[in-house]
């Protein structure tokens, strides 16, 4: 009996009606900083007006309201579209992206990767960011590009989404084939 009487007596102490304690019990203060919501199998398109600017793809994305941003990562990749004719132009890969929701801006990272559809160039960086108003790829991290005829490595870099007019701002090495 007198057993019975001590659990009825923890299990009577153990409920509450305080918010703030039942806080402090499942922890709700070290939770604040997960995503509003989880989406499985993303993708979404980027547009300007009717064109098609890129379309992203990721096995999972995160997203969190307050921050304005998405975190994607799990096979991220996202293929550039041109704005003359709407064609594919360029391919993207990396461990993850983060899209900021207000901007659209996306930051690629981790054994990033882009092709070029027209000129078969390729570039290979940790961290990459598209900037979707200007729809320039830049970088401040160690670069390298491969193109059909020459390899060239440095540090910072911009480009179009086409991989055919880019600066690498300190070139660490050029290689020719």
């Amino acid at each position: 009996m007198r057993k019975l009487f001590f659990l009825y007596f923890i299990l009577l102490i153990a409920c509450s009606n305080d918010k703030k304690e039942v806080k402090k019990l499942f922890a709700i203060d070290q939770v604040k900083d997960s995503p509003d919501q989880i989406s499985y199998d993303f993708s979404v398109f980027f547009m300007d007006s009717s064109l098609v600017k890129a379309f992203l793809k990721a096995d999972r994305a995160r997203i969190y309201e307050k921050q304005k941003e998405t975190k994607l990562d799990s096979h991220v990749v996202v293929d550039f579209y041109s704005k003359e004719n709407g064609k594919k132009v360029s391919n993207l890969v990396a461990d993850s992206v983060t899209i900021d929701d207000a901007t659209k801006n996306m930051i690629a990272m981790g054994n990033v990767v882009v092709v070029s559809d027209s000129n078969k160039t390729t570039v290979k960086t940790s961290v990459l960011e598209w900037h979707n108003d200007t729809r320039k790829l830049t970088s401040d991290k160690y670069v390298k590009i491969i193109s059909p005829d020459q390899e060239i490595e440095g540090i910072g870099f911009e480009s179009d989404e086409t991989l055919k007019n880019y600066t690498i701002y300190k070139v660490k090495g050029v290689k020719y084939k």
